[in-house]
């Protein structure tokens, strides 16, 4: 069986190519579908980027609204207290360091100066950026906003 296949790679141990050949394919297919998109031309990939980030946030408006609508948790988890609430510095320090993190991850603060220097009318379209990317942040916070009323206070 196909599956049952290994191979031996050294420092790695033995792999198994054929476990799991649906994600794995459906990235592939991915792969070339994007490569295929940005053959095509810029123009063309900022449409096909523009769609997809339109599908991600109706997708979490959704969620959140199922989560809303059908949730059957208990809203005094949102007023739950937490071990931080005696010093409310601690929660503000450790979301700067858990956002800082991300954004360093995703080299985002160092690639901002390249493409706002490139940008026609920087000032207008990185204003405009900042706005959109807080809307994004207030869409991802509201949707884990309303998953917390399902979540146990007890864990």
């Amino acid at each position: 069986m196909a599956k049952d296949i290994s191979l031996y790679m050294p420092f790695v141990g033995n792999i198994f190519p054929f476990n799991d050949i649906g994600p794995k394919f459906v990235a592939i297919l991915s792969i070339i579908f994007l490569t295929i998109v940005n053959y095509i031309g810029v123009m063309f990939g900022g449409v096909v980027q523009t769609v997809v980030t339109y599908i991600k946030i109706i997708s979490i408006v959704a969620l959140a609204l199922l989560l809303l609508i059908f949730g059957s948790g208990n809203l005094a988890n949102l007023v739950t207290d937490s071990q931080l609430s005696n010093n409310g510095q601690n929660i503000f320090i450790m979301i700067e360091l858990a956002l800082s993190g991300a954004f360093w991850a995703y080299d985002g603060w160092n690639n901002v100066t390249f493409i706002s220097g490139e940008i026609k009318k920087s000032s207008d379209q990185c204003t405009q950026s900042a706005a959109n990317r807080n809307l994004d942040c207030d869409v991802h916070l509201r949707s884990n906003q309303c998953s917390l009323p399902v979540h146990s206070s007890d864990r």
